[in-house]
C-alpha cells in the first residue's frame, strides 16, 4: 500500500469514528431530553411519602413488600423500623413511609 493510500485509509477511519461518536452522543442527548435515564442517581430530592393505615395483621415485613414489591424486604424493613423508631405496629395507626 502506498503512503497516500494509507493516509486516505486512516482519514476515512477517523471520519467514520467521529461520525459514529457524534451519532451516539446525539442519540443519548435525545434520550435524556425525552425523559430517558441520566447519569445521576435518579432519586428525587423530595421522595414520595405514603400515608398508610396499619391493618390488623400487618407487619413491617408485609408493609415493606407492599410499598417496594421489587426490592429485598429486609432493607426496607430496617429502614421502616428506623424511620418509625419501633418495630411494633398497632392496627388503626397511621404511619408515613417513604416510597422506594
Amino acid at each position: 500500500m502506498t503512503r497516500s493510500k494509507r493516509a486516505i485509509y486512516m482519514r476515512r477511519r477517523v471520519i467514520a469514528a467521529s461520525l459514529g461518536l457524534g451519532l451516539v452522543l446525539t442519540a443519548a442527548h435525545a434520550g435524556i431530553a425525552l425523559g430517558g435515564s441520566t447519569t445521576t442517581s435518579g432519586r428525587s430530592p423530595h421522595p414520595h411519602v405514603e400515608h398508610l393505615v396499619v391493618q390488623p395483621g400487618d407487619t413491617l415485613w408485609s408493609i415493606a413488600r407492599r410499598i417496594a414489591p421489587h426490592s429485598d424486604p429486609r432493607g426496607v424493613v430496617d429502614r421502616l423500623a428506623a424511620e418509625l423508631g419501633t418495630s411494633d405496629l398497632q392496627a388503626g395507626e397511621m404511619i408515613s413511609v417513604r416510597a422506594s
